[in-house]
């Protein structure tokens, strides 16, 4: 009998002793680091081969941080997912399969391959062999591979280039370009998102024994390392401050300034994990020749929902908009439910969690209202006063970390904690 979706692990809900062990930290994103030391490698065998200097590092690195059969799942997941894909692709340049149709084949068909990973968090064959046990053991990941392991971004690349193709069908293109994006290592678990034909160029014109951008490698080491002092320190203290247990479920074990630290402190975390793996993902490409874009800019200067929204996960963001908002109708016709539409799939792509709902919920309830203020507030263009833009700042920030503190609380929303400390300061 199939129950209710599963919640998936959420590392800050356990104890600090029960915290993620570093198996699972490299079957994740941070699994990244490790492939550093492979892009001699990649540059070594792209000379015999560009192809084989992609794709064999590659696997060397998914089986090695991933483990076997997680590998070996993901990797027959995109290989089913992508022969569904160049299927509808060729149907649709033979004519024998409309526009619209097969739009409709493409949502269908990657959907039901994406919601078994969505509804279920803990899969028998997510794991690696414990060598510390004698006889060798096997040890569960808990966290939900949907995202550590790359499938939820696997699934938007997919839907992507599909819709692209079904409205607009092109040449087949080089299927060695296709497998080179699929396998590219510093976009697989955890973005940025590429078009695959922004990288079949890239890979057309990359030449393995070319100069490396060594400057602009520097300029992103230096902001990985300098982030990753911030956020180790801000780690240590956080993982300090929440020793009395579980401030989400039970935040009344927690004095209110532990309540307050934490409930900012937790969300700049999440966003230094995302914006330093995006800055590792960076060093990658660019010591292997193939750059990958940019995924945030600058995010704490946003002084509004809107900027917030242009400089956060630029990659996904602009998914968001060209393959969501913009088809439900954009700004044009009924704009909130437009948003909502949006935010609401962004939530519900993320997993099986209603905080992730009420998070999209209100990102385009924010959104709206922003709107209709500024709308109302801006005339002739001319600057707002740099107090009033202070105060958006800080509105905003506020926002953001709010509403991410309600979207890390995969059992309560943020519900029981936002009551305690109302329940304190008013």
């Amino acid at each position: 009998m199939i129950g209710w979706p599963e919640r998936p692990f959420n590392p800050i809900s356990v104890p600090a002793a029960e915290g993620m062990t570093l198996p699972e930290a490299m079957a994740g994103p941070a699994g990244l680091l490790l492939f550093l030391g492979l892009i001699p490698f990649v540059r070594l065998l792209a000379r015999w081969n560009k192809t084989a200097g992609i794709v064999l590092p590659a696997a060397a690195w998914l089986l090695l941080t991933g483990g076997v059969l997680p590998g070996a799942v993901l990797v027959g997941w995109v290989a089913v997912a992508t022969g569904f894909v160049v299927l509808l692709l060729r149907l649709r340049r033979s004519g024998r399969l409309g526009r619209d149709a097969g739009l409709a084949l493409l949502w269908i068909g990657l959907g039901a391959l994406f919601l078994p990973l969505w509804w279920k968090a803990d899969f028998a064959w997510y794991g690696w062999f414990d060598l510390e046990t004698r006889p060798i053991g096997w040890l569960d990941f808990r966290p939900s591979p949907l995202h550590f392991l790359g499938f939820a971004y696997y699934y938007l690349r997919l839907l992507g280039w599909g819709r692209r193709e079904l409205l607009e069908p092109g040449s087949p293109g080089d299927w060695r370009a296709t497998l080179c994006w699929l396998a590219y290592a510093p976009t697989m678990r955890l973005g940025p998102l590429i078009e695959r034909d922004a990288f079949a160029e890239q890979f057309r014109t990359w030449d393995p024994r070319g100069p490396i951008a060594w400057r602009r490698v520097f300029y992103h080491f230096g902001l990985l390392v300098g982030g990753g002092v911030v956020a180790g320190v801000l780690g240590h203290n956080l993982g300090i401050a929440m020793r009395p247990g579980d401030f989400l479920s039970e935040p009344e074990k927690f004095s209110t300034a532990a309540l307050l630290g934490l409930l900012y402190g937790v969300p700049i975390a999440l966003y230094l994990f995302l914006w330093l793996y995006n800055e590792l993902a960076a060093v990658c490409g660019l010591l292997i020749g193939i750059p990958v874009p940019g995924n945030f800019n600058w995010v704490p200067l946003s002084t509004d929902i809107v900027m917030f929204w242009r400089r956060w996960h630029l990659t996904v963001s602009g998914w968001l908009r060209h393959n969501i908002y913009f088809p439900l109708g954009g700004s044009r016709r009924l704009p909130l439910l437009s948003l909502l539409g949006t935010f609401l799939f962004c939530g519900w792509w993320h997993g099986a969690a209603v905080s992730f709902l009420v998070w999209g919920g209100l990102q385009a309830v924010g959104i709206t209202i922003q709107r209709w203020w500024s709308q109302r507030t801006t005339r002739d263009n001319q600057p707002h006063h740099p107090l009033w833009v202070a105060f958006s700042w800080l509105l905003t920030m506020n926002f953001a970390t709010i509403t991410l503190a309600i979207f890390l609380d995969f059992e309560h929303a943020g519900s029981r904690v936002l009551l305690e400390l109302w329940k304190r300061l008013a």
